[in-house]
């Protein structure tokens, strides 16, 4: 996996993790690497750049914006829903 930075998908320069299944006490593929301090200062000076101008425009592009995001999660479809329930052992 990656983390996305100023918009951008970036690997994560930390320590690895994993995903874990509680019900079968599995750990699962594929790993996530973590970002580093500076990683994260870098997203959250990036974050903080983008809100005067994202919190200014009108609630029709922010409506727009959110369901693009919804679209995208949708996209992924049967995996998502599948490493949900891996992760939760539901």
């Amino acid at each position: 996996g990656h983390s996305l930075i100023a918009g951008r998908p970036v690997v994560g320069g930390g320590k690895t993790a994993f995903g874990f299944n509680p019900a079968t006490n599995e750990q699962l593929e594929p790993a996530y690497s973590l970002i580093t301090e500076e990683q994260l200062t870098t997203a959250t000076s990036a974050a903080a750049d983008a809100y005067p101008s994202f919190s200014t425009l009108d609630p029709e592009t922010h409506a727009a914006f959110l369901e693009a995001i919804a679209e995208n999660i949708e996209a992924i479809g049967e995996d998502l829903i599948t490493r949900a329930t891996q992760e939760t052992g539901l």
